[in-house]
């Protein structure tokens, strides 16, 4: 059995498993490096660079692209490590290829793990977000509603002024 597969990674079909494997390694590569980038630069925007945003916005997209910056270099690790991966020899060493292998398999949980705990952190800030939007709609409500209900208590005290006063006229 261990000769069959050995053959078959040497035979034909590994020309083309390998070239899959550099194209997938080099994606992953290349988005790391272009997410790295665009979140390192976030994270140099000074406080005037988000316009509109109250204090705890501006706070809660600087980690996150922290936490982003993070996330894109590890992928990028993981992805490079992807690439030596396609060159450790399986014949020689099937140890240490599958040591390799399953390094790396964790590092890409742990990128995962990363990404799930970014996007728990963004779930809970616009959770909380929606939560402070609630309270001052239902706050414009009451006031919408008091403003209602006294406009309307000052048009009949005006009707009832005006009944009043028709009737002092026509006595």
């Amino acid at each position: 059995m261990h000769t069959v597969w050995a053959k078959s990674l040497d035979g034909g079909r590994m020309a083309a498993t390998h070239a899959l494997g550099l194209i997938i390694a080099g994606v992953v590569v290349a988005f790391a490096i272009s997410q790295f980038r665009y979140y390192f630069a976030l994270t140099k925007f000074s406080e005037s660079q988000f316009p509109g945003e109250t204090e705890r916005d501006r706070h809660f997209f600087k980690r996150q692209a922290w936490r982003r910056v993070q996330i894109a270099a590890l992928s990028g690790i993981a992805g490079g490590c992807m690439l030596a991966g396609l060159f450790v020899p399986y014949g020689s060493y099937p140890r240490l290829f599958a040591l390799f292998w399953v390094a790396v398999g964790l590092f890409g949980v742990w990128v995962v793990a990363l990404a799930l705990v970014d996007c728990v952190a963004t779930w809970l800030h616009f959770a909380e977000e929606r939560q402070v939007n609630e309270a001052k709609r239902l706050a414009l409500r009451y006031k919408i509603d008091k403003f209602q209900k006294d406009a309307l208590h000052a048009r009949d005290e005006l009707e009832r002024a005006d009944e009043n006063s028709d009737k002092t006229d026509r006595k």
